[in-house]
């Protein structure tokens, strides 16, 4: 039966105040360099990712501007329809308003605190016991997942609202009133928070509760008819408050280059990757100072913890409740989906549910299996309190000598069959503490169980052993480097680059044969690693020094330009694919840190081509051929020839322009009517004015933009006008002043 929690008992030490303190200390405790400013984090995609479009979402927001585009990244793309560069989710204001570089790491620390406090209210509420509630919140904010997830500002924000997202709910189903507003918020901090794929799983997870609720205990205490409307009314308004975050994001996502088919099983979990639950450093390979799985590099560790396997261990072998049932079926189905096609099933869903096509990685499953462990820990260590202390005792016995067995087997496979270069004495090493762990939990077990008197001082050593086992469970995977990393405009102060690319001006390109070898350099010096990815460029570090350039790290791009990008990978288009983007520096061949300049590339605006009327194949294969002369000539769409009465080669000058982050004023002086090229990413939301008056914006040279002038002198100005985000806009307002209202009308109810 779901219920409501028991009574605490009063000399408990773990009560939400004290074990709110605790979580703070431990996590201080753990980075204590952060913390101070001392060091920031850097590694993977916290520097190349994570901070970059923090940097760039603080300009804007200091320069007064809704960062709706970028124009440094890929010729231009959507910044705020990436959906994870969390542009209107509210907690960022801990970056925006605090100095960079020290607070994005306090806000991803800030919401390893939040999951954490979340896990303990939600374990005890199911669990009703404060002790349970602990483990579950040490479990949730130190698991390997979760360390991992500090190198992505949205994915700890959309994990840490997991629990909260759930409690919420489900006290919105019962007590109805304030609750459903509150549920609809952590909701929407969850959408806002920047990850798909989790708050998919938690909303799969919400209507699999809610089904419990509805068909098992609804009359219990309220209708089904009541239940339902509780649950649509919390969706509406979740999906209303976030709708200026989830319009353009759809409306992306269906003119990028993700569809259906877009997914693979590429980087699964390995087909003995449930060894890694025992054996965290099993059959893996150091890359950069972390230690990652052979065949997965999405995530560096999935490690519960020893506690959290023996726990989970007597929650399933003893009597089950609905939520416990529920949680089995969500960790089991979890770790089989993320093993992709090495688990059958993952084949089998991908056709049944076309839409996980737009979803890549099959790892990311596991993601709801981290936030099963804590809880289901939680209600294993809660029928420790409550079981009869001999018959449990021995159970908690036999687990612990299953697990030895289980983690020698590893080692002795990882000792026969090695992945690449031998580490055995790491792994052995890893082994081993893993093995005294789990003694010191089985004998903190024990003498929780006999000495009664000293339960509390107990229970905290053994949260210290689940502490100490998360965090020494592999190589840190969160090491700390100077701040000065992180400098702006550092590259371009050492590089001297000239001409400088610039906004309007030029980019630059790394070739791809470059791209490749300096993703996969590595250095053991952190600090040395990231300098040089900020002289190349990589990722998304050109945002730090203000420069443009032709690619960028998103999981959304414009398709036509993405496609077009593409064709850079062959030697036959390249050179004149460069000179259409504008590229005036270019990675030097065999130097893959060393830029040359090209003499010769075109402008970012220009005029005069002859128009060539073609439909999408034809031109993207005239493009790939890299015969065109873009000087002399522009492809346009079969559309626009009804409009377009140019045919040939015309005269006209660009006098001078000007480029902003989400605009451009350009003034030129034709002799005749002619087309302008602008060498920017072609997208729906650009709008086009000649002299003030509303003109056709056409797709160019297959991904850019061209406008027709007519003789004479002109002003063009381009404008980014994103109508889903305004109309979202509205709808959230709308929603929020309901809330608000809503709110107001029920503060007399309890």
């Amino acid at each position: 039966m779901i219920a409501a929690p028991t009574t605490e008992n009063k000399t408990d030490w773990f009560t939400p105040g004290k074990f709110s303190i605790l979580l703070a200390a431990l996590i201080i405790a753990t980075f204590p360099s952060i913390v101070i400013g001392a060091e920031t984090f850097v590694i993977r995609d916290f520097g190349l990712y994570g901070y970059p479009l923090a940097w760039y979402h603080r300009e804007a927001f200091w320069h007064g501007e809704i960062p709706l585009w970028n124009p440094l990244n890929c010729c231009g793309m959507p910044f705020l329809a990436q959906y994870n560069t969390i542009t209107l989710y509210p907690l960022t204001l801990i970056y925006l308003l605090l100095p960079l570089p020290w607070s994005l790491p306090i806000y991803c620390l800030a919401h390893q605190l939040l999951a954490g406090l979340g896990a303990y209210f939600l374990a005890r509420r199911w669990t009703g016991s404060c002790r349970a509630a602990a483990l579950a919140g040490i479990i949730m904010a130190f698991n390997g997942l979760t360390l991992h997830f500090l190198m992505w500002p949205n994915h700890i924000a959309s994990f840490a609202w997991m629990p909260w997202t759930i409690l919420a709910a489900e006290l919105a189903w019962q007590q109805g009133g304030k609750k459903i507003i509150l549920a609809a918020l952590a909701a929407a901090m969850q959408i806002l928070a920047g990850s798909p794929e989790t708050t998919l799983f938690t909303w799969l997870i919400l209507v699999a509760l809610f089904a419990i609720h509805f068909f098992k205990f609804a009359e219990q205490n309220h209708n089904r008819s009541t239940l339902a409307f509780r649950f649509f009314l919390i969706a509406l308004i979740t999906g209303a408050l976030t709708s200026p975050q989830l319009f353009p994001f759809l409306d992306f996502a269906a003119h990028s280059q993700r569809d259906k088919n877009f997914a693979s099983a590429y980087w699964p979990m390995p087909k003995l990757g449930w060894g890694n639950l025992f054996l965290p450093m099993f059959q893996g390979r150091q890359f950069d100072p972390a230690f990652y799985q052979e065949g997965q590099y999405w995530t560096t560790s999935y490690y519960a913890g020893m506690a959290a396997l023996c726990f989970t261990g007597l929650a399933l072998l003893r009597k089950k409740s609905c939520r416990t049932w529920l949680l089995v079926v969500v960790l089991g189905s979890s770790l089989i989906l993320a093993l992709g096609d090495n688990g059958f099933i993952y084949s089998w869903l991908k056709k049944a549910v076309p839409a996980l096509g737009f979803f890549r990685f099959p790892i990311k499953f596991v993601i709801p299996a981290l936030f099963a462990f804590p809880l289901l820990a939680a209600f294993g260590f809660r029928q420790l309190e409550e079981a009869p202390a001999g018959k449990i005792n021995r159970l908690h016995l036999y687990l612990g000598g299953l697990f030895v067995l289980i983690i020698a087997s590893l080692l002795w496979f990882e000792k026969q069959y090695p992945i690449g270069p031998s580490h055995f004495d790491l792994v052995l090493k890893n082994g081993l503490i893993r093995i005294a762990f789990l003694i010191g939990i089985v004998a903190a077990v024990h003498f929780f169980i006999t000495r009664s008197a000293r339960r509390n001082w107990i229970f905290l050593a053994l949260l210290a052993f689940v502490w100490l086992d998360l965090l020494s469970h592999e190589p840190w995977q969160n090491p700390g480097v100077d701040p000065s990393v992180y400098d702006p405009r550092l590259a371009a102060t050492q590089l001297h680059l000239n001409p400088a690319p610039a906004l309007g001006a030029s980019r630059l390109m790394m070739s791809p044969e470059a791209a490749y070898e300096v993703f996969y350099h590595s250095l053991t010096d952190v600090k040395k690693d990231f300098l040089l990815s900020r002289i190349s460029f990589q990722g998304n570090c050109n945002l730090l020094d203000n420069m443009p350039k032709t690619d960028g790290f998103f999981p959304l791009y414009v398709k036509e330009y993405d496609q077009l990008f593409g064709l850079t990978y062959t030697r036959a288009s390249r050179s004149s694919l460069e000179d259409l983007m504008a590229v005036s520096q270019t990675s030097v061949p065999g130097k893959y840190f060393d830029w040359e300049t090209r003499t010769n590339p075109l402008p970012m605006v220009t005029a005069g081509q002859k128009p060539i009327f073609a439909d999408a194949p034809a031109t993207y294969a005239a493009m790939a051929r890299g015969d065109t002369d873009y000087r002399r000539t522009i492809y346009l769409p079969k559309e626009a020839e009804a409009t377009v009465s140019i045919k040939t080669e015309t005269r006209a000058t660009i006098t001078s322009q000007q480029f902003g982050n989400q605009n451009a004023i350009i003034n030129v002086n034709a002799a005749e009517p002619s087309i302008v090229l602008i060498s920017q990413a072609c997208y729906h939301h650009w709008k086009a004015y000649v002299d003030g008056t509303p003109t056709p914006l056409w797709r160019a040279d297959y991904a850019f933009q061209g406008v027709q002038v007519p003789a004479g002198q002109h002003v063009i100005k381009l404008a980014y006008e994103d109508k889903p985000f305004i109309i979202g806009s509205i709808l959230a307002l709308t929603a929020l002043l309901g809330c608000g209202g809503g709110w107001l009308a029920l503060r007399k109810k309890i």
